[in-house]
């Protein structure tokens, strides 16, 4: 199955995907297969392998961006899609699923030294959702770019660690 990704705000050029069915540890348990990490070429995924209908949870990483505004470009190492995708017996049959990225906007977290008030180059952000535990880390700014609104996850800071966030 193909998915293609859109959003109203940005263009998907290049990524990992990870399409993850509602019920994956269940499967996991009997038959020992995890969701596997597809690429994103060009804002589609090709191959996605969808045995049946339901519910999926979408979560991107690595990924080049282009918002369509400005035309400027952004890397977000991280982003879970904040609601369901549902894949219907009808997009299985045709081959192919349109998923629409719904997001709150870019944001820049920039890690810093509370003491020095300087920005953290390359610092590790922890991000929590649900049951698991993401390592981000930062550019040679100290900054991490979200696609949706940082404190939708837990966010672990390091003990001499300290961030800001504004909208980009």
């Amino acid at each position: 199955m193909t998915l293609k990704l859109q959003s109203r705000e940005f263009e998907f050029r290049n990524g990992q995907v990870w399409l993850i069915p509602t019920d994956w540890e269940k499967t996991a348990r009997t038959t020992g297969r995890t969701p596997a990490m597809l690429q994103l070429q060009q804002g589609e995924v090709k191959d996605a392998s969808v045995e049946g209908p339901g519910d999926f949870q979408l979560l991107l990483a690595n990924l080049s961006i282009a918002r369509f505004s400005d035309k400027r470009t952004f890397f977000v190492p991280l982003f879970l899609a904040p609601a369901l995708i549902r894949i219907g017996e009808a997009e299985i049959m045709n081959g192919t699923t349109v998923v629409s990225i719904q997001s709150d906007g870019l944001f820049c977290v920039t890690l810093f030294d509370p003491h020095e008030r300087k920005p953290l180059a390359h610092g590790k952000l922890k991000l929590s959702v649900d049951t698991s535990t993401f390592t981000v880390h930062a550019d040679e700014n100290g900054d991490v770019v979200f696609l949706n609104m940082p404190t939708s996850y837990r966010i672990q800071l390091g003990a001499d660690m300290g961030m800001t966030i504004v909208p980009i």
